[in-house]
């Protein structure tokens, strides 16, 4: 049985185009129901009809197939009726504005919110791996969505979702005094690859002048992650329960999932259902087509994965076998991926990788990977190679100078 889905572009706020399109087989998706595989699908909780939520994604930079692919992944593991019955938007910079990306986005059954990239951001120090992470400040625009969303739960495009989160929007709408909620790896830091806000117009403008002001106590690092960590216990210090620590479950970054299957005595109990994990996320350096993590030959999860994080120096890196719920998220994160890259049409069916669209802003951290011995043997034997070139250069030029000297 077909259904209609409804598509709204908004610009500048407002609603300025309004697409219905004919689905077919009952998904709220484009031509298949297959765009989405089944996993962990859990019943969707009714709201008020006067409460409205978000799904947001952010878009920004210089557009290419594979960020659109990679954006286009984290969106397709969600829209499916099963995963979610609210609005799904996407925060869209003007690189992309009027290109193909913005229309295939449109029929993916996403609203479409044009937003400038946001400019002058101050922070102290360096950005980590080049100026890519300057672009992700323009999240901040999440804030400004009011007019449309009475919360929002921004979301990374690396991340895989697995079950049904709109009993997030009722927790919000049951506690009107919770602001924001998250994911914390140890207070005060919260990792913002899902991030549930209330967006309020105010908060957004008063952020956006936080980061833009000269001589900001915060440092650069990987982008407005830290940023947020600064503002908002300054800005809401004095407000009772302000901010919520969500379950691991919903933002799980641990390779070993036992802190996402297990519940935690710091999280509201109604929203920690025990051995249930809503998103699987891959944070820092290891994305989802990291050969660490998958065999791009067999399209395959690899057998093994790299447990230790990419800063620790190699004898402390260990192997250990994936997780199932782990290794089910990528595959499905991988058939969102094709499927995304084949909504392009024929010129983008070449499979360069999701890695490749970020190496201008974050190039992988050779410690990531298992030391190879070989070529650290190849790389050692050239600058030996080199240092005896060098000295016989040099002796040959003694040599000469002396025989001149005679």
């Amino acid at each position: 049985m077909g259904c209609l889905a409804r598509v709204e572009l908004v610009r500048s706020g407002r609603f300025r185009k309004t697409h219905t399109m004919a689905v077919s087989g009952g998904s709220f998706l484009v031509f298949a129901s297959s765009f989405v595989h089944a996993t962990l699908a859990a019943t969707a909780v009714p709201l008020s009809n006067s409460f409205r939520g978000c799904f947001t994604f952010l878009l920004y930079g210089t557009p290419s197939p594979n960020l659109f692919a990679s954006t286009a992944a984290g969106m397709l593991s969600l829209l499916n009726p099963r995963r979610t019955q609210h609005r799904t938007v996407l925060l869209l910079t003007e690189q992309w504005w009027d290109t193909p990306y913005e229309s295939t986005f449109r029929n993916l059954a996403a609203t479409v919110r044009r937003t400038r990239q946001l400019q002058n951001v101050s922070c102290s120090g360096p950005f980590r791996k080049g100026t890519h992470f300057v672009g992700t400040y323009t999240a901040f625009e999440a804030w400004g969505l009011s007019d449309m969303c009475d919360a929002v739960v921004y979301m990374d495009s690396d991340l895989q979702v697995m079950a049904n989160m709109d009993h997030l929007f009722t927790y919000m709408q049951d506690h009107p005094a919770v602001v924001t909620a998250g994911v914390q790896l140890h207070w005060p830091e919260m990792n913002t690859g899902v991030w549930l806000l209330r967006p309020a117009q105010h908060i957004r403008d008063d952020l956006v002048a936080y980061v833009q002001k000269p001589d900001v106590p915060y440092p650069c690092g990987k982008g407005f992650q830290l940023a947020a960590k600064a503002f908002f216990p300054r800005y809401f210090g004095g407000r009772p329960r302000w901010f919520e620590r969500l379950p691991d479950r919903y933002n799980c970054m641990d390779p070993g999932m036992t802190s996402c299957l297990k519940s935690n005595a710091e999280t509201p109990p109604e929203l920690d259902i025990p051995g249930k994990v809503y998103v699987v996320h891959w944070p820092g350096d290891l994305k989802p087509d990291h050969p660490v993590l998958w065999n791009a030959t067999s399209k395959t999860p690899q057998d093994y994965v790299n447990w230790a994080p990419s800063h620790l120096p190699a004898p402390y890196h260990f192997k250990g076998g994936m997780h199932p719920i782990r290794a089910s998220a990528l595959r499905q994160w991988h058939g969102n991926y094709e499927h995304a890259m084949r909504l392009l049409g024929p010129t983008a069916n070449q499979r360069a990788t999701y890695r490749q669209s970020h190496r201008e802003s974050a190039q992988m951290e050779k410690t990531a990977l298992q030391p190879d011995k070989q070529s650290y043997a190849k790389q050692n034997a050239a600058q030996t190679s080199a240092a005896v070139a060098a000295v016989a250069l040099v002796a040959t030029v003694a040599l000469t100078a002396w025989r001149r000297c005679l």
